[in-house]
């Protein structure tokens, strides 16, 4: 059976076509569609030399160090080498382009136990133009000289006769085709007729899948670290996320060693106008990632620990938040640095210099947005010093951002007060009785001393010092403020922290979300040893003298849910109080009622209690809230937030207009896939080697109503993380790109019966990500969706090809930074500058941002007329013609050619 014939056999079978994800309605596979060639294609480039002028000119090109291959096997007569020679010398000439490199002999070698043998021929112009020749190929050069053209393209960006570094170690086949065929057939006893027995019906597979996941992967104003942490795939979720995300390591220049892991969602409102608010955890030493999946981002855990649900009341409803994990040693973050040690102040310093990163090169589109600190508990020490340092950099001009204000929510503002305000607390919460409360008044009433105020942090008193420790040593602070709850219905305090770290360390997850560590305990409780600031009066001074705080209206929020006891309300009314007497703020509205309401169909209900003074500060509690206000009141959060941006004075203003409707759960079936997954090959029917990369295929939009179909094979050989990404095209037109795949330089061959697929040891993706793009529709199995097939032209196929190539890297944005080239062979000589003149100039315009280092094309279509004067001598040349019939028959052609560049006189010269 012949090679074509084989695999016609094998990409039909229906196996096959399933693990492809073809579906049904689409026609047979064909290694070349004829009727396609014939009557539907319609050629509108005979000489490509514009097309390559513009690219070998052009300033993308030249700026960005771009290269051109151009390789022909020397046996080939279908677009022969001495036409392509011809032609790019003549171009070459008339762009003047000078000879950088005189043609060469180049060499493959196998290994170093083997002698060198000869490959080919090189020539080198000026603008990384490379003119190659394979010894003794035909038309199919990945085909027929499998070995020296790996050598070739590996080595594209060097001296092409570099030897080959990559195994070429055939893949061990598995045990099943290992030698087993050879077995004899048990006898087994003959069977015996059995009764009927009844049909079983078997559901449709359609009702288990549903619609797939779908992720915003929108590249437009991002620069090229924001797309490498574009968050493209996101395993577990259960609903469809229309905004950005992103997430991996902001690294300063300033602090080289220090690595902050971030998790940054885009607003699902107005994400290029509404503000940025960065969200800190505690601790000390705690995670901001738990912020994110207990309390106030998009995703929260499910008790599996393997999938998330949706939380409606995220911040990002109408703000982009930034989740930063800090210091390092703390979830993802980490150092280099072995002797690196912590404190309140190297964490502030690190967290000033992470901001400035992440809008200075990260995020510079928003930088003119709001931006808000925010956090609670042990961010009453992180959010303040953060925001000093912040102002001061504003100040002093060395930081550019639109600072307005910072919101700290169960703050440990002052370890003094809590500790002062603890006691009387305790007795109004009813944890001790009047008998304790009257013996502390007895044993700690100097003069005429109220108990209520006293400091007891401060005594000198050793009568009062004890009795003060005897209250305390009656109340366990942790277990009475829903940290650590022991809910016995098993409500989301209590999984949660057990489902989110199973989450997060899962290799799939930390992958999508570019971590390079495994997820650290929540808290680092090593931190606690390096605690400096005790008190935040001075440095919450600091912010309001700053000029920042007053020329750009900043404003400051303090909210305690009442009923926490680890960062208690009463101490931080203390701290507030005193504070604000000391910079003698005149009160705007004493402490009132705050209402939350969910619609305008329902009353409002009690929020808690708000007080406000002059020079923007608030304070506010919420009614029934422990420690994590997002978490134990997360509707009456949100309105909070939102007000406090927006600027709102009045925290009773409802907030009907943010949508808190769930999104739509997906069916199990592909709730966790997003399309990227869905296209994924899982299986190969028939194939006799287990495989160590990754390979997908399915379908990208080349208009409207053509899809064309693709194959990816990752690199098996390197990282494909970092390796570059190839695009393959075959010619025709009409034959099918996986031609290439299959029969030159693909991973797989297939065996004579079309049923066994074994491994090609000479494949591209041993060092590159190489994609197969059938092309045009009609091909292979590209398909229409309106049942009709184009009269097509180079331009209109350069155009879904060039369309076709967006989507792609919109379904994998972790290419846009890969070098990337285009290849191909034979009609790809035009498919490829067609297509590269397209992606210079969409560089050039800002409209694609992709990597784009070259173009590579093996016996190319390039000029018909320098085919056909060149086949004459190239015929005489191979003695297939004898001296007096090629120069009668290039008299005669001659006739024809009003502008021939290479007459008889120059070719019997070389005779």
């Amino acid at each position: 059976m012949k090679k074509g014939s084989a695999a016609t056999v094998y990409m039909n079978q229906p196996d096959v076509r399933q693990a492809l994800h073809i579906p049904d309605s689409v026609q047979p596979w064909l290694t070349f569609n004829a009727v396609m060639n014939a009557q539907y294609y319609n050629r509108s480039y005979f000489e490509l030399d514009g097309e390559l002028k513009f690219i070998l000119t052009n300033f993308v090109y030249k700026t960005t160090n771009m290269r051109t291959l151009i390789y022909n096997g020397d046996a080939d007569q279908v677009c022969n080498h001495l036409g392509d020679q011809w032609f790019i010398e003549e171009l070459a000439a008339n762009i003047s382009l000078e000879t950088h490199s005189f043609r060469r002999a180049w060499y493959y070698q196998t290994n170093a136990t083997y002698q060198t043998q000869l490959a080919g021929f090189q020539k080198v112009f000026t603008n990384n133009l490379y003119l190659v020749t394979v010894k003794g190929s035909g038309h199919l050069v990945p085909m027929d000289r499998p070995a020296p053209a790996l050598q070739m393209i590996y080595n594209f960006d060097q001296y092409i006769g570099t030897p080959l570094l990559l195994p070429i170690t055939p893949t061990p086949l598995k045990p099943e085709y290992s030698g087993l065929g050879n077995c004899a057939e048990t006898a087994y006893p003959a069977p015996s007729a059995m009764p009927p027995i009844p049909a079983v019906t078997i559901p449709a597979m359609e009702a288990e899948f549903a619609d797939e996941v779908l992720l915003n992967t929108d590249p437009s104003n991002l620069t090229d670290k924001a797309l490498a942490d574009m968050i493209t795939s996101l395993p577990g979720l259960t609903f469809s996320v229309t905004y950005r995300q992103f997430s991996g390591y902001l690294t300063s220049t300033v602090y080289p060693k220090n690595h902050l892991f971030y998790w940054f969602v885009e607003s699902q409102n107005d994400p290029v106008n509404d503000p940025v608010v960065l969200w800190l955890n505690g601790g000390p030493g705690c995670s901001s990632i738990g912020g994110f999946f207990e309390e106030l981002g998009p995703f929260h855990n499910n008790p599996d620990g393997q999938t998330l649900f949706e939380n409606v009341y995220a911040w990002n409803k109408m703000a982009n938040v930034l989740f930063l994990e800090a210091p390092v040693g703390v979830g993802f973050s980490y150092t280099d640095d072995t002797t690196y040690k912590w404190s309140d102040d190297t964490t502030a310093d690190n967290n000033a210099q992470a901001i400035k990163y992440f809008f200075d090169e990260v995020f510079p589109n928003y930088k003119n947005n709001e931006f808000f600190v925010t956090g609670e508990s042990y961010a009453g020490v992180y959010g303040p010093t953060l925001s000093e340092r912040l102002v001061k950099m504003i100040d002093a001009g060395t930081l550019v951002l639109n600072f307005k204000g910072m919101a700290i929510g169960n703050g440990i503002l002052s370890e003094y007060l809590q500790t002062d305000s603890m006691i009387p607390l305790m007795y109004g919460r009813g944890f001790t009785g009047l008998d304790d409360w009257q013996s502390l008044e007895n044993a700690c009433t100097e003069g005429n001393s109220n108990p209520v105020y006293y400091d007891y942090s401060n005594t000198t008193n050793l009568i009062c010092a004890g009795a003060s420790r005897a209250q305390l040593s009656k109340f366990d602070e942790e277990a009475n403020s829903w940290y650590g709850s022991t809910d016995a219905f098993h409500g989301f305090p209590c999984f949660n922290d057990d489902a989110m770290p199973t989450y997060l360390n899962r290799p799939d997850v930390m992958e999508a979300i570019h971590a390079k560590l495994p997820h650290r305990r929540q808290c680092n409780l090593a931190y606690a040893q390096q605690r400096k600031y005790f008190d935040m009066s001075s440095t919450i001074h600091a912010i309001m003298s700053s000029a920042t705080y007053t020329s750009n209206n900043m404003r400051l929020m303090f909210y305690n849910g009442d009923v926490d006891t680890v960062c208690q309300f009463l101490g931080d009314q203390w701290f507030i109080e005193a504070f604000v007497a000391e910079r003698n703020l005149s009160v705007l509205y004493d402490r009132q009622p705050w209402n939350y309401q969910s619609a305008p169909q329902f009353l409002p209900t009690l929020a808690g209690y708000a007080k406000a003074w002059s020079q923007n500060v608030v304070q506010l509690t919420v009614k029934g809230s422990g420690h994590f206000v997002p978490m134990d009141r997360p509707a009456q959060a949100l309105q909070m937030i939102v007000n406090f941006v927006k600027d709102q004075s009045n925290y009773s203003t409802p907030i009907f207009y943010v949508d808190t409707t769930p999104k739509p759960l997906l069916n199990a079936g592909t709730q966790n896939c997003s399309r990227k997954e869905s296209d994924r090959i899982i299986t190969m029917p028939g194939l006799n080697v287990s495989l160590t990369f990754k390979q997908y295929s399915g379908f990208l939009k080349g208009s409207d109503t053509h899809m064309l179909h693709y194959w990816l094979a990752e690199a098996e050989m390197v990282d494909p993380a970092s390796a570059p990404l190839l695009l393959w095209l075959n010619g025709g037109p009409g034959s099918s790109s996986l031609e290439g795949l299959f029969f030159e330089n693909g991973p797989f061959r297939i065996s004579k019966d079309g049923q066994m697929v074994y491994k090609n040891p000479y494949a591209w993706n041993q060092f590159a990500n190489v994609l197969y793009l059938e092309s045009p529709v009609g091909v292979g199995y590209s398909y229409s969706t309106d049942g009709k097939l184009p009269q097509y032209s180079d331009d209109l196929t350069a155009a879904e090809n060039f369309a076709a190539l967006v989507d792609f890297f919109n379904l994998y944005p972790e290419y846009r930074t890969r070098p990337f080239y285009t290849t191909g062979e034979s009609y790809a000589g035009v498919y490829i500058p067609t297509l590269s003149a397209l992606l210079i100039q969409a560089i050039q315009a800002g409209t694609l941002n992709i990597n784009y280092k070259g173009l590579a094309m093996g016996n190319g279509v390039w000029n018909k007329k320098t085919d056909m004067n060149s086949l004459f001598h190239l015929s005489y040349y191979h003695g297939q013609m004898t001296h007096q019939s090629v120069f009668y028959k290039i008299s005669i052609f001659i006739n024809y050619t009003t502008n021939t560049t290479h007459n008889t006189d120059n070719s019997t010269a070389t005779t």
